[in-house]
């Protein structure tokens, strides 16, 4: 498809070429196939950039907080001005000179500085008053936020398996029509700057404080062994005891992130509901990574007891022990595999042709010749270093 879209734009020239035989050039058709292809090329790059284009968590701690001050100038054209004109009558022509005046810009920062290289901006004020600058309030975000407490970012990376052509080939892309597809969670996104819920509780309020436990506790670990092991970790909770659920939720994340340990646990009813099932998910069909899930599953299973606290504490002793994140240059191999989606090749091939007619057009109503002015160009370059010579 990629070779046919490239030669499709010369394709067309000489398909027109008969009807416009003295207005359409061997050069011009060369410089319309060109420009098209240029297009299509463009197009399908970022085709391909947004079928690989994914984003994974990383965890860490807030370093530090600041408020920054700085001062800048932005300039404008003010009085006095002086007008000088040349020529006269029809060829005569003015221009205004004006001086050049400066306003004062003072600026504020609200933002927090991360482990992970990150920086949390919570505001930023620009304002031509300085005492207007130096009296705003602070966010109360800003207030609120504490060294020391955990924080997570959302990091772009490319993800092969995700492409179309491939991600389909590992997991059931159609996992519309799989058991349980109606109640698929929505992976956790980082919100409020820095905050993550890694722990999805598909059970019920009578959990929430494990929940909120599970989490906080889980985020607090992540602080260290995040780095540590590269590792991020989600918690799905849920009454439904058919554990096919699992591989509903895998097929439709796709395997989740290449740093995930998504952890599932089925609970049973009453005030103190215990698990009747417990699997854990890891990027790649658990690839590397299936001590983790054996020995994960079996200690959640034998040393349950509804305590977040203890729970994550179990959790993370696993992965520090046995978790190996996957890489992607691993699957380098993918990277010729992956293409545009259908939408994009039909956007580039439906631009192509808009901009080959357009360009039809042009050059049936106006000559272009480059390659003649380029020579042009030389001769005269030639006749004044021959004269220059001759008069030296």
């Amino acid at each position: 498809m990629y070779w046919f879209l490239l030669l499709t734009p010369f394709i067309i020239p000489f398909i027109l070429k008969p009807f416009l035989r003295n207005s359409l050039t061997f050069q011009e058709m060369g410089i319309q196939g060109i420009l098209c292809m240029l297009v299509v090329v463009v197009i399908w790059n970022i085709g391909k950039a947004n079928q690989v284009a994914d984003v994974e968590i990383w965890n860490g701690n807030v370093v530090s907080k600041h408020i920054e001050d700085d001062w800048y100038q932005t300039s404008y054209s003010c009085p006095p001005c002086t007008k000088s004109c040349t020529g006269s009558g029809s060829t005569k022509s003015c221009t205004e000179t004006c001086s050049t005046c400066y306003t004062d810009h003072y600026t504020r920062e609200w933002f927090a500085k991360l482990s992970t290289g990150d920086k949390a901006q919570f505001k930023k004020i620009d304002t031509e008053s300085k005492r207007r600058r130096d009296n705003a309030p602070e966010p109360a975000r800003y207030q609120n936020c504490v060294v020391g407490e955990s924080a997570s970012v959302e990091r772009t990376y490319t993800n092969y398996v995700q492409a179309e052509g491939i991600a389909s080939t590992i997991y059931d892309t159609n996992w519309k029509d799989l058991p349980f597809a109606n109640v698929v969670p929505s992976y956790p996104r980082v919100f409020d700057f820095y905050r993550i819920n890694r722990v999805i509780n598909g059970y019920g309020n009578n959990i929430k404080a494990f929940e909120t436990a599970l989490n906080d506790k889980l985020s607090l670990h992540l602080q260290k062994v995040g780095y540590q092991k590269q590792a991020n970790v989600v918690v799905v909770l849920t009454t439904i005891q058919d554990q096919s659920y699992r591989y509903t939720v895998e097929n439709a994340w796709l395997g989740g992130n290449k740093n995930d340990i998504v952890v599932f646990i089925g609970l049973g009813e009453g005030k103190e509901p215990k698990p009747t099932w417990v699997d854990v998910m890891t990027f790649a069909l658990n690839e590397g990574n299936e001590t983790l899930r054996v020995e994960l599953r079996e200690r959640l299973s034998k040393e349950w007891v509804l305590d977040g606290a203890a729970m994550a504490d179990i959790m993370i002793e696993e992965v520090v022990k046995h978790y190996t994140r996957p890489t992607m240059e691993a699957r380098n191999h993918l990277a010729g595999d992956v293409a545009p989606s259908a939408a994009m090749i039909w956007t580039a091939w439906i631009l192509m042709l808009l901009m080959s007619a357009g360009l039809t057009y042009f050059f049936h109503k106006h000559d272009v010749d480059i390659i003649g002015a380029i020579r042009e160009a030389i001769a005269r370059r030639g006749r004044r270093g021959r004269y220059n010579r001759r008069y030296r």
